[in-house]
C-alpha cells in the first residue's frame, strides 16, 4: 500500500500520483488503493479495478450508453469518510 507522510500543516495531501490520501497516525493513506470496485457498465476492457490501481496512466469506463454511471469501492470496514477525489481521464477524447 502506498504511503506518505503529509508535512505540518498540510491540508492537501496526496500520493506520489496525485491522489488523494487519508491521514491515519500522522501517515497518509489512499484508502481506496487496489480494493475491490465494481462500475454500472464497462466499455471494452476498461474495468472498475483500474480506478483503484494507483496509476495514472490506467482508467476505469462506463459505456457511452450509461445514462447514470457509478462506480463502488469497497473500503472493508465502515469509516467517515472527509472527502472523494474522482480523476477524470486526461485525454480529451475521453473527456
Amino acid at each position: 500500500m502506498a504511503s506518505s507522510v503529509a508535512a505540518p500543516g498540510d491540508t492537501n495531501p496526496s500520493d506520489a500520483n496525485g491522489l488523494d490520501i487519508k491521514t491515519v497516525f500522522g501517515v497518509t493513506v489512499n484508502v481506496a488503493l487496489q480494493r475491490p470496485a465494481i462500475q454500472s457498465s464497462t466499455h471494452k476492457t476498461a474495468v472498475a479495478s483500474l480506478a483503484v490501481d494507483g496509476n495514472l496512466t490506467t482508467h476505469s469506463c462506463t459505456t457511452y450508453i450509461s445514462r447514470e454511471p457509478w462506480l463502488s469501492v469497497d473500503l472493508g470496514t465502515p469509516m467517515d469518510v472527509g472527502r472523494v477525489c474522482v480523476v477524470n481521464d486526461r485525454n480529451p477524447y475521453y473527456g
